[in-house]
């Protein structure tokens, strides 16, 4: 047994730990998951009502989405990394299909969590995943800042067993925004769906006086698959 397999199976057996993509021992991602997670291609989101251009960094499906959870749910904060470079990625998509040269500089505004979520999971990932993004992207000389300027001011529901009309009810006038001055914006969500959550967003940084490029999820959903 070689040390790699000897230190997978002490994980396994001290830590439970395995990867999230396809559970096998050890800690962290596999390197046959990160592989896949890396070897997704940025697209397009299908059209979605009320909504500028929407890209997400890959399918909501596979390990992608198995990584997803384990960030989001197990807190599994040592994926945060690696889901902020796939959307690194979505985000460079959106910025070279818009037709500005040069790009103006960004503002990056996460949609929002609530307290509690993010108290219990240890920190607010979506917050974090933007910043990590932002991170990458300047050292890459893409001229973005993370800015957290959305701000639950009316507390929704549960949206897991909404239909999509639910959803978009359950969500108006829940965010307000701070000043969002002349930057563009570009607002960013781990996943999408319905595209309600993320319209309330948009409409929350236009009342503030924001103008508002398009959106970027780490994932898209069925709903909110490929063009």
């Amino acid at each position: 047994m070689s040390w790699q397999q000897t230190g997978q199976a002490a994980a396994e057996l001290v830590l439970g730990a395995t990867c999230p993509g396809c559970r096998c021992s050890g800690l962290g991602l596999c390197g046959r998951c990160l592989a896949a997670i890396r070897a997704t291609r940025p697209f397009r989101a299908a059209e979605l009502t009320g909504l500028p251009p929407v890209y997400a960094a890959g399918p909501y499906a596979g390990v992608l989405r198995d990584v997803l959870i384990a960030a989001k749910e197990r807190s599994a904060l040592g994926l945060l990394p690696i889901l902020a470079e796939r959307l690194a990625a979505a985000l460079a998509a959106l910025l070279l299909a818009i037709p500005s040269s040069p790009l103006p500089p960004v503002q990056l505004v996460n949609v929002p969590t609530l307290r509690a979520r993010a108290a219990e999971r240890g920190v607010d990932h979506t917050r974090e995943l933007t910043r990590l993004a932002a991170v990458r992207l300047r050292r890459l000389g893409v001229a973005v800042t993370a800015r957290p300027l959305l701000m639950i001011q009316r507390r929704p529901q549960d949206q897991s067993e909404l239909t999509r009309d639910q959803r978009w009810r359950n969500l108006e006038g829940a965010f307000r925004a701070r000043s969002v001055g002349s930057m563009p914006v570009v607002l960013v969500d781990d996943i999408v769906t319905t595209g309600a959550t993320l319209a309330e967003a948009v409409r929350a940084c236009q009342v503030a006086g924001g103008v508002v490029l398009g959106c970027v999820t780490v994932a898209a959903t069925a709903k909110g698959g490929p063009c």
